[in-house]
């Protein structure tokens, strides 16, 4: 079996790539651009990959996709391109080649709300990103080989939002966050599990959707001061407003119930504080 990770120069699919090498697995990475030892896919240009490196039983991670929202909603013709119809037309030349393909997908999907989401919840969309990811989900929701992965913001000290926290306290700098924006942020380190579940030969992960998320609900503020706490005290902060039309996007609150995602794992995925003992505290600190 090869395990083909599509999008893997990016933060989960690049992260992917080292896990899943790492356990010996024949892994195969794929880039929008061009790199020595990767497969090239453009997905404007989905038709041009060469599908003959995709067998029978092989496993695709579809991890790539355009994913600010801001994007989608400005430029919605280029966005859908590249979100819908050429990763619609990937992955279904992918499982008529009798591959496994997982989606990774948005917990925006759910829409905002306070009440915990399970995956069998009704989904009302938040924004054209959102809307595009369950465009594709739905295509192909009655193949048994497609699976959905609903990711809440993934955790490690190498995200976008703790890059910039770890910025902020290393150069002195008082970091400004938007607020109130809650979700069950997930250790990458719980995700990459689960992806190594479906790594495993002859093992089946029956869900067709999986809530990849964390067990407790957070917000920026939520992880600057556990940060603080956690990592480094000398971090400042203050809380300033958002610009125009940021929520409209991305909803101030999505619950995901994280049952699932824990009995795949066999435990409860690992807290926060957790997450940030085996980032920081148990390696280099931020330096």
């Amino acid at each position: 079996m090869q395990v083909f990770v599509i999008g893997s120069k990016g933060y989960l699919g690049a992260a992917a790539v080292a896990r899943l090498a790492a356990a010996g697995i024949a892994v195969r990475a794929v880039s929008s651009r061009p790199n020595a030892g990767m497969l090239q896919l453009d997905l404007v240009r989905a038709a041009e990959f060469a599908y003959d490196e995709v067998g029978s039983g092989d496993l695709v991670l579809m991890t790539a996709a355009n994913s600010s929202p801001d994007f989608c909603r400005t430029q919605p013709e280029l966005a859908r391109d590249i979100n819908v119809e050429g990763t619609g037309f990937f992955i279904e030349r992918c499982l008529e080649r009798g591959a496994r393909v997982v989606f990774f997908s948005s917990d925006t999907v759910y829409g905002p709300g306070e009440d915990e989401r399970s995956e069998d919840a009704i989904c009302h969309p938040a924004g054209e990103y959102a809307a595009m990811k369950r465009e594709v989900e739905s295509r192909f929701a009655q193949h048994d080989a497609f699976k959905v992965l609903r990711l809440s913001y993934v955790f490690s000290r190498h995200d976008k939002f703790t890059s910039y926290l770890v910025a902020c306290a290393r150069d002195g700098r008082e970091a400004e966050l938007f607020h109130p924006m809650l979700r069950r942020c997930v250790y990458l380190g719980d995700l990459l599990d689960l992806l190594q579940l479906f790594c495993r030969p002859g093992q089946q992960v029956p869900d067709s959707i999986v809530n990849v998320c964390g067990p407790e609900l957070l917000s920026r503020v939520d992880l600057a001061e556990l940060f603080q706490t956690r990592v480094s005290a000398v971090l400042r902060y203050r809380i300033i407003d958002p610009p125009l039309g940021f929520f409209e996007a991305r909803p101030q609150v999505i619950n995901m119930s994280d049952a699932t995602f824990s009995r795949l794992l066999g435990r409860r995925p690992t807290s926060i504080s957790g997450a940030m003992q085996a980032e920081f505290i148990n390696q280099e600190g931020i330096s």
